[in-house]
């Protein structure tokens, strides 16, 4: 199995973790390790309608690493109800925080397999 599917394929494990109907979980991987693991989520439901919140998982990768400059990221995304892949770029905000940080290669899963975007 080559690289990007072996990360993409830990990326779906862990994000069934995820308790929203859109499951996502980005890995900020050095060379062939990880390291950082982002999940997205919620608030609680209990929250008022004004401190409701949602967190992408590169931004939640991002909050629990340090040194990512030169990392690949990569993200997978799938519905929660079909297991369906779904496309899983890493949105604007995601993508200017992930270039200040100094990734600049994201492979992300499509519904048909994966991409690989390198600035």
């Amino acid at each position: 199995m080559d690289r990007n599917k072996r990360f993409l394929t830990l990326a779906k494990r862990y994000c069934k973790k995820s308790t929203v109907k859109r499951q996502f979980c980005a890995l900020i991987v050095d060379k062939n390790r990880i390291v950082s693991i982002g999940i997205n989520r919620l608030s609680h439901p209990a929250n008022p309608p004004a401190y409701k919140w949602g967190l992408h998982s590169e931004m939640a990768a991002l909050l629990n690493s340090e040194d990512v400059r030169g990392c690949s990221v990569f993200v997978h995304g799938e519905n929660k109800r079909s297991g369906r892949a779904v496309y899983s770029k890493p949105c604007g905000i995601c993508q200017r925080y992930l270039m200040g940080r100094g990734i600049t290669t994201w492979i992300f899963s499509t519904q048909n397999g994966y991409e690989e975007f390198t600035i």
